[in-house]
């Protein structure tokens, strides 16, 4: 019996999956695994594992501003106490992984806002995906511009970043970032 699956989706939301079901073959027809519920909300870029404990993924959404092209985080810290004391939750792939909605490339973002300042850390051919957001380096962030043609008025929430921690339950009680 199948108690876990792991996904990774392109980057892209035009070609990622919105939600997910696991079937198995019942020797005539192929079914839905009943012991699994549905999956959605699915991210995109990186390696997702489900379904996950409660507790075990920790994501921060972003509304996009009106007349913007996305959303981004230079830096993340995720941590156990409430006043954001000692040491943050780190990412250790693959017990710890960043997950998000989808990220860009540099040139992409570039193309798309003007902005090329990133290059000098990033690159050209850089990527402004999830682990940049925990990566210590305010030079680099995640970037997801890939919501335009998203219909936000419904779901205004649509970028997030966060991490998944596997198996690890994890309280968190405090966020930092650097916008």
């Amino acid at each position: 019996v199948v108690k876990c699956v792991r996904l990774k989706q392109h980057r892209l939301r035009a070609r990622q999956m919105k939600s997910a079901i696991v079937e198995e073959f019942n020797g005539i027809r192929w079914a839905r695994a009943e012991h699994m519920e549905p999956f959605s909300q699915l991210g995109g870029g990186s390696w997702q594992t489900l379904p996950g404990a409660q507790g075990s993924m920790w994501r921060v959404a972003a509304r996009m501003v009106e007349g913007g092209f996305g959303v981004g985080f230079s830096e993340l810290e995720f941590f156990r106490t409430p006043d954001c004391k000692g040491t943050p939750v780190k990412t250790n792939f693959p017990n710890v992984a960043p997950i998000s909605s989808g990220y860009t490339s540099a040139r992409e973002l570039g193309d798309t806002t003007g902005y090329s300042a990133h290059f000098a850390t990033m690159g050209i051919l850089g990527v402004t995906d999830a682990a940049k957001a925990f990566d210590g380096d305010y030079s680099t962030f995640w970037a997801d511009l890939d919501m335009l043609g998203e219909n936000v008025d419904h779901n205004p929430w649509i970028g997030w970043v966060g991490m998944d921690m596997t198996t690890q339950v994890t309280d968190v009680q405090c966020v930092k970032f650097a916008p």
